[in-house]
């Protein structure tokens, strides 16, 4: 008994120790302890159960193990997820929600859990929210579950949103839960009106414009067709969609050609008209063809290509094109016509003044009486304001053409502006106007550019400035800016002291046919040309030109032009003797500080009076000067006993004396003579002949002024004149005859060519317009057999294209009309290779002074000689009986007034 008792123990006791061991390991297993083992002891049951209950918890270990790493990579995904995912039970409550729903509706993520997610939705709509859960559990109707819907939503701000909702049920350990997930609709909602707004506006777009759209597919079938299509062609949208838009637009001689392109486009994906305006014909319904602006543009959508054309009707376009080509055309033969007439004009007008100016010329040279030079002077007078006229007209034409070409040539802007001034002397001198002019040393000696254009605008406005003043001085003044341009601005101001501008008159002073006095007053006669030309030339010269003036008190009037540098040109450099000193009487203020102001820019000291008696108070406080200029209009005034003290006074032996001359004085010559005084200069004085003067007293020689040239021809020069008019070649012979030329005549070109080709001439002059043969095909033959023979055109029309003409059939010059004795001779002279010969000079030594005054060609002073209707009645009746002769064995008779001029020199 006691070892049955003994055996119960142990055994009681090995039992309850290993079911303890069992119920404390479940025991940690529940509280979630993984990896619980228990000891295996022997191979009995209990072993057996103990391993089993090991194997067990490893399983168990294992499935947690990889549910949890489940669980784990599930809550990252719907921790990472854009959209929401919200878990609630049957009550409504929320259990679970990833941050993307506490992100999308601004909470945090403990706010949620456990609160009824109505909270989600607007207040208005929260309490339906159960009723769908409940429902849905007592019925099974879906309207909320296993669907997707799109609903607003309310964010814990109170704003509201749109957002994708889908729900889900599931049960979980028998316990029914609702996922639902929330996608925040608002970007897509906020695209979608903006595409919707977009296509709004582009169908409106497509239906307000004025060109026609139609869309078509690959197989040519309309799929689009715009208001504007519809109202251009007739059909209604509805006819025209699907249908083949060859059949419906495109004129059937054009259909096989379209039928070819769209295959060649499917198999090439080629297209030679795609993303091009182009010109095509058109056709409406009613079948009228017309002509439209075409451009196709490939769209592609998806995997639907569509080609959209858009056609406007170019029909009034083609209407006005038209109307413009012809009007364009009649404008072109209404410019040619005008200048063919203005040629004519010129030419008919030109040949006529020719005789009449050259004529007076003439009779000008011989010995009148008083009353016929006036007469003769005023004929002059009369005929360069016509010549000036004539040429405002020409010139105004051209640029109104737009014809004006300017020309690019080296020239002096000193020596420019001393030619205007010398011309213009005698004019302003008539007038009792002085002329003055200042050139800054820093103008290059020579520029490239247009002087005879430049010339044209700055005589202009000097002559302009003499006829508004009837006394003082007007300056011109030339200087260059310091802008450092790569090229040459060059700026010029003409001042005056005449009558002035008023203000309304300086705004249309640079309009055509505008004039400062714009009355019926004949007071300032003019075309009002002039300055609009000088306006233009400016602009085309790449400047511009303003004014500023005030009634009464003068004008003065500013312009630059752009022009080249020479390549070899400098700024003028003079070296004059240190502390030079000039004396300057003159009873004209403005011209003296002009006078000074060239002189102090080259360091020569100028003290300058206006009455002579001063000039004994300066000699006795300033003492010796290197130079005394006086003008003899100061002389003249002069009594006897005053020239005698000036002649004793110290300062007239101190240095070099001489007087300014304008040459009209009758006076001076023997005020010159009872003073002992010999250097004479004539005004207006330019910068290079003061410089010469200074240099010249300082280096005590003789002072070189301008040399007097006078035009001669060879003896025995053999000219043949080819010239229509009688009086023209009257004229011309006479004043080649003058310089011993033996001269012959022909009335036309033909008979030119017969003349030219059966006689040697040394030269050639050649009218243009001519009967029977003109001068250019005359020329033509002449130098196909004879190309060394020298031909000079001689002509009324001096366009450009004449010119042009005459240079090109082979002349070597242009000789315009009216013609001045000047010209002809000197051009006759320089292809004869003679030049100039000078006539006796004052005394005469070379100057250390690298520029020298020249004097205008214009102003040069003609020696009088024998010819027709000048010197004596004997040969000038061998000169006109002679021409007489020639011109009847030619067929060309002299003018009644000519023939009775011929009578008178018999006489």
């Amino acid at each position: 008994m006691i070892l049955v008792a003994l055996f119960s123990w142990l055994l009681g006791m090995y039992l309850t120790k290993n079911l303890t061991l069992l119920k404390q390991a479940s025991k940690r297993i529940l509280n979630g302890e993984s990896g619980v083992q228990i000891p295996v002891v022997g191979t009995d049951e209990l072993a057996q159960t103990a391993k089993a209950f090991n194997q067990m918890v490893e399983n168990i270990d294992a499935r947690n193990q990889a549910l949890e790493s489940a669980n784990v990579r599930l809550n990252t995904i719907l921790a990472s997820a854009i959209d929401g995912f919200v878990i609630i039970d049957v009550s409504g409550i929320i259990t679970d929600a990833n941050p993307a729903v506490a992100q999308m509706f601004g909470y945090q993520h403990d706010e949620l859990i456990g609160e009824n997610v109505a909270i989600l939705t607007p207040m208005a709509g929260r309490h339906l929210h159960d009723g769908f859960i409940k429902r849905f559990l007592d019925t099974g109707e879906k309207r909320v579950v296993d669907t997707r819907r799109e609903l607003v939503a309310e964010a814990k701000s109170g704003q509201e949103f749109p957002i994708e909702l889908s729900v889900s049920r599931m049960e979980i350990d028998g316990e029914t839960f609702f996922l639902g997930f929330v996608k925040d609709l608002s970007e897509i909602k906020t695209n979608e009106a903006e595409a919707a707004r977009s296509e709004s506006i582009l169908l409106a777009t497509l239906e307000a414009s004025q060109d026609a759209l139609i869309s078509i597919d690959i197989t040519g079938r309309v799929q689009e067709f715009n208001l504007a299509a519809v109202e251009l062609f007739g059909y209604r949208r509805e006819e025209a969609l699907g249908e083949m838009l060859e059949d419906l637009i495109i004129p059937s001689g054009f259909r096989d050609p379209h039928r070819k392109g769209m295959e060649h486009h499917r198999r090439t994906g080629e297209g030679p008209v795609l993303n091009k305006r182009i010109e095509v014909p058109a056709v409406n319904k009613s079948g009228k063809e017309f002509p439209v602006e075409l451009r196709v543009i490939p769209i592609q959508l998806g995997d639907e290509l569509l080609f959209t054309a858009f056609l406007r009707n170019i029909s009034e376009q083609k209407s006005r094109e038209e109307e413009l080509k012809q009007a364009k055309e009649q404008a072109e033969a209404g410019s040619k016509a005008k200048s063919r007439f203005l040629a004519t004009m010129s030419h008919e007008i030109r040949s006529p003044l020719n005789a009449v100016l050259g004529s007076v010329e003439l009779l000008l040279d011989s010995p009148l009486r008083s009353e016929q030079r006036i007469y003769t002077n005023t004929a002059k007078e009369a005929g360069d304001a016509l010549l000036n006229t004539i040429n405002d007209i020409l010139d105004f034409s051209k640029i109104e053409a737009g014809q004006m070409v300017l020309e690019s040539h080296e020239f002096e802007p000193d020596k420019l502006v001393a030619q205007v001034l010398q011309i213009l002397a005698t004019k302003a001198a008539d007038k009792g106007v002085h002329l003055a002019s200042f050139i800054n040393r820093n103008v290059p000696q020579s520029l490239v550019g247009d002087p005879q254009r430049l010339r044209q605008v700055i005589h202009n406005l000097v002559d302009n400035a003499i006829k508004f003043s009837t006394s003082g001085c007007i300056t011109v003044e030339v200087w260059i800016p310091n802008n450092h341009q790569a090229r040459v601005e060059l700026c010029c101001r003409v001042t005056d002291q005449g009558i002035g501008i008023s203000g309304d008159a300086q705004q249309k002073l640079f309009q055509e046919f505008s004039q400062v006095h714009d009355t019926h007053s004949t007071s300032y006669k003019g075309t009002g040309l002039g300055l609009a030309i000088c306006a233009e030339l400016v602009r085309m010269m790449g400047g511009d030109i303003e004014v500023s003036s005030e009634p009464g008190k003068g004008s003065s009037f500013n312009l630059y032009v752009t022009l080249d540098e020479s390549s070899d040109s400098q700024t003028h450099h003079v070296h004059l003797p240190e502390h030079s000193r000039v004396l300057l009487v003159h009873p004209d203020p403005t011209l003296c500080k002009m006078v000074k102001k060239q002189y102090i820019q080259y360091g020569v000291s100028t003290i300058y009076v206006t009455d002579i008696k001063d000039v004994f108070k300066i000699s006795k406080v300033k003492g010796r000067f290197d130079l005394l200029l006086l003008d003899d209009s100061n002389l003249t005034e002069m009594d006897d006993k005053s020239i005698q003290m000036l002649t004793n006074d110290y300062v007239f032996d101190s240095g070099l004396l001489a007087v300014l001359s304008d040459g009209v004085n009758p006076e001076l010559s023997s005020v010159l003579a009872q003073m002992g005084i010999e250097q004479v200069v004539n005004k207006p004085l330019s910068r290079s002949m003061l410089l010469s003067l200074i240099s010249g007293a300082t280096s005590q020689t003789s002072i070189t002024t301008e040399a007097k040239s006078e035009l001669s021809l060879p003896q025995g020069l053999t000219i043949l004149l080819a010239e229509d008019s009688p009086a023209n070649q009257m004229v011309a012979g006479a004043m080649l005859d003058k310089y011993g030329a033996d001269i012959e005549y022909a009335n036309n070109g033909a008979i030119a060519l017969e003349m030219a080709l059966s006689k040697d001439y040394d030269l050639i002059l050649m009218d243009i317009r001519m009967p029977e043969m003109d001068g250019l095909e005359a020329t033509r033959r002449i130098l196909a057999q004879k190309p060394q023979q020298l031909i000079l055109a001689m002509t009324a029309n001096v366009f450009k294209e004449e010119i042009e003409a005459c240079m090109a059939v082979g002349m070597k010059d242009f000789i315009g009309k009216p013609v001045t004795r000047h010209d002809l001779i000197s051009s006759v002279a320089r292809w004869a290779n003679v030049k100039p010969v000078q006539a006796a000079m004052t005394t005469a030594m070379s100057l250390d002074i690298n520029a020298a005054n020249e004097q205008s060609d214009e102003n040069i002073e003609q020696k009088e000689s024998t010819s027709l209707l000048t010197g004596n009645a004997s040969d000038a009746f061998q000169t006109t009986e002679s021409m007489g002769r020639q011109l009847a064995l030619r067929g060309t008779y002299p003018t009644q007034k000519a023939l009775q001029l011929m009578l008178k020199a018999r006489k």
